[in-house]
């Protein structure tokens, strides 16, 4: 079953062990680990990944500074549409 975008907000706090997850979302001060975003990017459901993704998208420039993508290269977590579908990609697909 499908969830809706206000229902994974509601749940992504219990998804995971931590208190502060998606604290734009939450009013929380805490970060959650950037390879923890990245595993919900490329959640099956897609109403968690449009969360992830959009907290990633509002956060990766100020929140994340050590990110670096080499070390996600492998994680498929970018939409991307070719011409066939929408599917996720890898950092490579993109770029490519």
């Amino acid at each position: 079953m499908k969830q809706s975008r206000e229902d994974a907000q509601a749940a992504l706090p219990h998804l995971l062990p931590l208190p502060g997850l998606f604290p734009a979302h939450f009013n929380c001060s805490t970060n959650p680990p950037f390879p923890m975003v990245i595993q919900l990017c490329t959640s099956p459901d897609p109403a968690v990944r449009t969360v992830a993704i959009e907290y990633l998208c509002d956060n990766i420039p100020s929140k994340y500074l050590e990110y670096k993508p080499d070390e996600f290269m492998k994680f498929a977590f970018i939409p991307v549409e070719n011409e066939d579908e929408l599917h996720l990609g890898t950092i490579r697909e993109v770029v490519h």
